[in-house]
């Protein structure tokens, strides 16, 4: 099911842009509100599975924008979710090279809403075959996504810093 502000998944929910904080954040709430997304979108719960050392990492690495005067506005969240979802995956350099410009707000909210609806509609289609005993199928499958993502990232030009 889908609202217009959160995105239901097997294990909970994940919210949409219009379903993220409006308020600026401190990094200990970020850490505490990602990774309570972050454990719905894993179906797992760990308290420390996203880091204050993670998330500092990222802004330094550039994959996600620098807070301003110490707080994190929503594009910091979304840029934050993807990245650290994709990050079980891909390299930081692969990862930084699909993400959005981090100026431009309008492409991170369009970009985060697709990021978590695909989520969904990925879960959704995978799910049922997995349940029917298709681990080595979907494994393969992710095996060769993974390539493809790799080449089509290693085939777009560089960004400029």
């Amino acid at each position: 099911m889908e609202s217009n502000v959160y995105i239901e998944l097997k294990n909970g929910s994940i919210p949409l842009w219009d379903g993220l904080p409006e308020l600026e954040l401190y990094m200990d709430q970020v850490m505490a509100l990602l990774n309570r997304y972050y454990s719905v979108i894993r179906g797992a719960e760990d308290d420390e599975a996203i880091t204050k050392n993670m998330i500092n990492n990222y802004v330094k690495m550039k994959a996600v924008p620098a807070p301003v005067r110490k707080k994190y506005s929503r594009k910091h969240l979304a840029c934050l979710l993807m990245v650290c979802v994709m990050k079980q995956v891909f390299s930081i350099s692969l990862i930084k090279s699909a993400m959005p410009d981090p100026d431009d707000e309008e492409g991170i909210k369009d970009v985060y809403n697709a990021f978590v609806r695909n989520l969904k509609t990925a879960e959704d289609e995978n799910f049922k075959r997995l349940k029917d005993g298709g681990f080595i199928r979907l494994s393969a499958e992710a095996v060769v996504m993974k390539i493809m993502a790799e080449s089509t990232a290693a085939n777009r030009p560089e960004k400029e810093e």
